[in-house]
């Protein structure tokens, strides 16, 4: 409810292509996606991934997140090729914009290896599931708990 009324406001007073607006629509497509509307969902982070095309570079990591949110609410659909494709893509971005060792980039190599896992393609996810692990092992060491 909160996230129609700021969507609605934020389109009102900023106009269609806007990032508040973008922001806006992707926390719709969370919350939608988690209340089981997963359809409404999907169009939100469609709609929140075009906008932010639209007004940012290819590259920047706000397209990442939205391309993540996008996989998450593919994965619930159980559009699995779908939810690799996005998490790829925010993958991609992530390691150019953090580099390999960073949380976040740890984090897509997880989501993209879950992806593959939804396919039943379980040795890529492992090899992607391992290479998380290891990016969270070079950042914080063997003995964290």
């Amino acid at each position: 409810f909160h996230h129609e009324k700021a969507f609605t406001m934020s389109n009102e007073i900023y106009g269609r292509k806007h990032m508040d607006t973008a922001e806006s629509l992707d926390s719709m497509g969370l919350a939608n996606v988690n209340l089981g509307r997963l359809e409404e969902g999907l169009k939100n982070h469609l709609e929140a991934l075009q906008i932010t095309k639209e007004i940012l570079p290819p590259n920047h990591i706000k397209i990442a997140h939205r391309y993540n949110n996008l996989g998450l609410a593919y994965a619930a659909l159980k559009k699995h090729q779908e939810e690799l494709e996005c998490q790829q893509k925010a993958l991609q971005i992530k390691e150019e914009y953090y580099g390999e060792n960073h949380v976040h980039t740890a984090a897509s190599y997880n989501n993209v290896g879950r992806a593959y896992e939804n396919l039943g393609n379980y040795e890529e996810a492992l090899k992607f599931g391992e290479k998380a692990v290891q990016i969270e092992r070079n950042i914080v060491g063997d003995n964290h708990p």
